[in-house]
């Protein structure tokens, strides 16, 4: 009846307003403006030489970029079968120096699709497939990144959470991302993962977008900070820019990126058709480019990338 319908309207538009003042009310931190710092360039490096390039092999730094692998118990195509042939194929024959995988591991929902929930299994499977290699130990722990996605923290409702099994089966385990330093004779590069994922694990499609909240973005800050200097800095988030909510601890997200050369994402696969099989923008303000990639649950998409004497080129 009406009165029923006006009051289940009433009830969710009273919800929708509590998730949201939930998830943007610790948006904005108290610190005080410090003096503005002239950002580095994203490009500054110590090699100052103009690039020679040639059919050699010195100078380049090869990695590859995987993302929305929906390893699924109930699913018995793509997903697991496509990570483990791109575990055993594809990253042998590309060799490169670095593995990166931006979330969405496992698909955690039930047999019908209709609720989120972490999938034991999943992660299981998830960590026995890469045990079945040895990237997770190559170059001391510095080969194989991986971070969590918004259905990997389906109805996780802390990263100190039972439920969050990332912690236990994922090559990381940190939920708040990574900072890695790749040092070469050629360069420094640096990678910078950041976890958009919201602090309260909400269940489909609640979680469809992501936040950093003021501490997340104290996090930001210092391990962008940390990255000063580098020939490249790589920023990695499950969630594309436009999917995503930045808050501020005292500088904004605009003024950060300008330090990075390449945001590298997932998350939206590759849209309906195929439509958005190349979702990539240079955001001229700022100065870096937002690259997602496509998915590897259905379409088996990975990306490698090589910095030739700091050109960045990329190929899927």
């Amino acid at each position: 009846n009406t009165a029923g319908l006006v009051l289940a309207t009433l009830v969710c538009w009273l919800y929708g307003l509590h998730l949201y003042h939930a998830a943007n009310r610790p948006l904005y931190s108290d610190a005080k403006q410090l003096p503005s710092i002239d950002p580095v360039s994203p490009h500054s490096t110590e090699h100052t030489m103009d690039p020679v390039l040639s059919d050699s092999n010195d100078g380049i730094l090869t990695f590859v970029h995987a993302s929305d692998l929906h390893i699924s118990k109930y699913v018995a195509t793509g997903g697991l079968v496509h990570f483990q042939h791109f575990l055993r194929t594809a990253v042998p024959l590309v060799s490169p120096r670095l593995v990166v995988v931006t979330g969405d591991l496992t698909d955690g929902k039930d047999k019908q699709k209709l609720i989120s929930q972490q999938q034991l299994d999943e992660w299981q499977a998830y960590k026995h497939a890469l045990s079945q290699t040895d990237y997770v130990q190559r170059f001391n722990g510095t080969f194989y990144r991986d971070q969590r996605g918004n259905h990997d923290c389906f109805n996780v409702f802390s990263q100190a959470s039972s439920e969050n099994y990332f912690g236990m089966y994922s090559a990381v385990g940190d939920s708040s991302g990574y900072m890695l330093r790749i040092n070469e004779s050629f360069g420094t590069y640096s990678f910078v993962a950041s976890d958009g994922c919201p602090r309260h694990g909400f269940a489909r499609p609640l979680n469809f977008f992501g936040y950093l909240d003021a501490r997340d973005m104290q996090l930001l800050e210092s391990r962008l900070e940390e990255a000063r200097g580098s020939s490249h800095v790589f920023m990695l988030n499950h969630y594309p820019v436009s999917t995503m909510v930045y808050g501020k601890y005292r500088k904004e997200f605009g003024e950060l990126a300008r330090q990075v050369s390449v945001f590298l994402c997932g998350h939206l696969h590759e849209l309906v058709g195929g439509i958005g099989a190349q979702l990539q923008a240079y955001k001229a303000r700022e100065g870096y480019w937002e690259l997602e990639i496509g998915d590897m649950k259905e379409h088996a998409v990975y990306r490698v990338y090589a910095v030739d004497h700091d050109i960045v080129s990329f190929v899927d």
